[in-house]
């Protein structure tokens, strides 16, 4: 498997994940009873590359992890191919160049002002991910997979 990531740059892959509803929602009724007039707070997660990520969701799946990274030149080139060939076909492309802009950018947080004024405690990105995983297992959307059992005992 190829997937894009490199720092910030031309070719970044980075996005922070925040993807634990119940945190959220305590950093909201905190912000409401702590929080200073005027201020915002960013309610992030942890800031990775797309490849840290994608490794992270496969070890936590128990699939073959990532190694290799696409230019962000050759990954625009995909989305306009893939755009074309659906196209032709009248069907819905799977990567758009839409997409590829969206994914190239970096879309990095800081949660600092959160953690420290609102005690807002972001989850790890292997919980993040194991949270997603046990999701769409139940959701019938992903098939169990090799840590199936892993991952029912912990839910």
């Amino acid at each position: 498997m190829f997937f894009p990531v490199d720092d910030c740059d031309q070719r970044i892959f980075g996005q922070p994940f925040a993807d634990r509803r119940r945190e959220v929602g305590r950093a909201h009724l905190s912000a409401y009873e702590k929080g200073r007039c005027g201020e915002n707070y960013l309610l992030g997660g942890p800031n990775t590359t797309q490849l840290e990520l994608l490794q992270v969701i496969a070890e936590v799946a128990g699939a073959k992890k990532p190694k290799y990274e696409i230019p962000a030149p050759l990954f625009f080139a995909i989305g306009a191919a893939v755009e074309a060939v659906a196209a032709m076909r009248k069907k819905r492309p799977a990567i758009t160049r839409s997409f590829v802009h969206a994914f190239t950018q970096c879309w990095y947080t800081c949660s600092d002002k959160a953690i420290e004024e609102l005690g807002y405690d972001p989850p790890s990105l292997q919980e993040i991910a194991q949270d997603t995983l046990d999701w769409l297992r139940a959701e019938g959307r992903l098939p169990a997979g090799r840590n199936a059992a892993a991952a029912t005992a912990s839910a």
